[in-house]
């Protein structure tokens, strides 16, 4: 069955000219490059990514150095569980789709599998799915697996 992975965006710095535009913190870069490192460890890969339109959305994205489609979707930035979903079921990946955005929506987007607290900056939750991804819901998956890298 597929899967959904559900990635919080790095730490980011705590201002900006505006939210949108807030740029990864040293630490946010920190946490990226070690969650791309334990993404290739772990022999993750991705059919697609959809990924806000944010600076530290975008700026994780490119410190994990994935070679897979890039979605990059607007509608991502500060979305509901709800929204995200939709772009889900709406981008054709097959296996697998990693999803990187904003809390609320992704924290919300993990609950009704079972991750019931906020996720951290750069905080990775593996949703197994008992549905192709056309019919995502995340009350059809399951928790896998789970991954925050620790940096100082």
């Amino acid at each position: 069955m597929p899967f959904v992975y559900v990635l919080r965006h790095a730490k980011a710095e705590k201002h900006a000219e505006t939210d949108r535009l807030r740029p990864l913190s040293e630490k946010g870069e920190s946490q990226a490059l070690t969650l791309a490192t334990w993404l290739v460890q772990s022999g993750i890969a991705f059919d697609q990514v959809i990924v806000s339109d944010s600076m530290r959305t975008i700026e994780t994205l490119e410190l994990l150095d994935l070679a897979c489609k890039i979605n990059v979707a607007p509608n991502a930035y500060n979305a509901s569980a709800q929204t995200l979903g939709e772009l889900i079921r709406e981008s054709g990946a097959q296996d697998s789709v990693l999803v990187i955005a904003h809390n609320p929506g992704v924290t919300e987007l993990c609950q009704p599998a079972g991750h019931y607290s906020e996720l951290r900056t750069c905080e990775l939750v593996i949703l197994d799915c008992s549905v192709e991804l056309l019919e995502f819901s995340p009350e059809m998956c399951e928790i896998v697996g789970n991954y925050r890298p620790e940096v100082d």
